[in-house]
């Protein structure tokens, strides 16, 4: 009899622990990744403790030092319906939602241990006093002489003269060789004054009344007039070839800027040394000068090749100049020094009245006046703008604020030409 042989898978059988009968188990292959190398660098996401070991953040506290804690959680506030009234005195305006009648319907009171009567005032004055007046709707528009225009005096058939607020006129005689004293109240001649040479322009030396100025011509001079006696109390000679026509003063009185038609030149005098300190060329027939309310600018406008110089009186020198200005002649600061008022006066037709703004030097817009604008004055409240006009005969007025003419003002035909303006204070 043969043996039948099977073959079987054989099962290995261990002893774990001295126990029989477990099955073996080979050991796992360690993760590639978990190998240490000794070139890698550290972990930055290994931590030294477990995060599951750490309660909850909703269970902690908020620590002290919490940068979200309100520092004003535990600050009273008052209820606003129970703070006391800092004024009661004074009444109120509102009614009262809660009680009685309105408080402006109540007599006012006192503050505890003050009586009307401790106050020196009537109960009378204390209840005028305390009397609540509504605030004014917004805007109100409240008028300031003398600009306002609210309230305008009546007009009178006659002129009512005051001698106690008269001015005073001098006028240039060129052909007599002096300065003529007009009283304005009664209108009349008061005086000559005799002036070497041919005078030609008078003006203020802002000194507080003390002196006028006067240049002439043949020869070239400045002449300081003494307005209490009424003589020339001194004199600066200026280039004997140049024909003086125009001169500004600064508002201290120390500098007077006078300009020469024929050679452009354009004099800077000192008043207190009674000398000439510097002399610049300008535009072609300087004509008209404005000095800027401040001092610091002079503004000549130059006929012959139409331009505006613009002078800094600090350096002496030209800093600006307009161009392509046609004919310019009269030219005028406003009292604040924002614009400048410049005729234009062409040969032939009407001329305009050219408004610059002063702080960018750029024309900002043009007036229509009438024939060769001469002189241009700007009021001292700064409302209008008065031009006079050579051929046409006339005087334009001109509104400052909205740019348009609103009279003109024909003279009598005796009176042709007109090349001075002026207001009297």
């Amino acid at each position: 009899m043969k043996t039948l042989r099977v073959l079987l898978p054989l099962a290995v059988v261990l002893t774990l622990n001295g126990q029989k009968g477990a099955p073996y188990v080979p050991p796992p292959l360690p993760d590639p990744f978990d190998i240490p190398f000794p070139m890698d660098p550290p972990d930055p996401w290994d931590i030294p403790f477990d995060p599951g070991d750490l309660p909850e953040p909703w269970d902690l506290p908020l620590p002290p030092e919490d940068p979200f804690d309100d520092p004003f959680e535990d600050f009273p506030l008052p209820d606003p319906f129970e703070m006391d009234d800092p004024f009661p005195d004074i009444p109120s305006i509102l009614p009262d939602p809660f009680d009685g009648p309105p408080d402006s319907a109540m007599p006012p009171l006192p503050p505890p241990g003050i009586t009307p009567q401790s106050t020196g005032l009537s109960a009378a004055a204390v209840a005028v006093a305390n009397k609540v007046q509504l605030l004014m709707p917004f805007p109100a528009r409240l008028p300031f002489p003398p600009a306002s225009t609210a309230h305008r005096a009546p007009t009178t058939a006659k002129r009512v003269c005051d001698p106690n607020a008269a001015s005073e006129l001098i006028v240039p005689e060129p052909s007599k060789g002096d300065v003529v004293f007009v009283d304005t109240c009664p209108w009349k001649v008061s005086g000559h004054v005799p002036v070497t040479g041919s005078p030609y322009k008078v003006g203020s030396a802002n000194d507080g009344g003390a002196h006028a100025l006067v240049i002439t011509q043949s020869p070239a001079a400045l002449y300081f007039l003494d307005l209490s006696t009424r003589k020339v109390s001194g004199s600066i000679m200026l280039p004997g070839d140049a024909t003086l026509n125009n001169f500004v003063v600064s508002p201290d009185g120390s500098f007077a800027y006078v300009s020469s038609h024929d050679d452009s030149r354009f004099f800077v005098v000192d008043l207190m040394a009674k000398r000439i300190v510097n002399t610049l060329i300008v535009g072609a027939s300087p004509s008209g000068m404005a000095i800027s309310p401040d001092g610091s600018q002079v503004w000549v406008n130059c006929r012959g090749d139409g331009v505006i110089n613009i002078i800094d009186t600090m350096t002496q020198s030209v800093i600006y100049t307009i161009q392509n200005v046609t004919r310019p002649t009269g030219i005028a600061f406003n009292p604040t020094g924002t614009l400048v008022y410049s005729a234009e006066a062409p040969d032939s037709g009407n001329g305009d009245i050219m408004v610059i703004d002063a702080a960018t030097y750029a024309p900002m817009t043009t007036i229509p006046v009438g024939a060769i604008p001469h002189v241009v004055r700007v009021t001292p409240s700064g409302r209008f703008v008065f031009v006079n006009n050579g051929v046409s005969n006339s005087i334009t007025m001109i509104n400052a604020a909205s740019n348009k003419v609103i009279r003109t003002i024909n003279l009598p035909s005796g009176y042709q030409h007109p090349v001075g303006l002026t207001f009297i204070q």
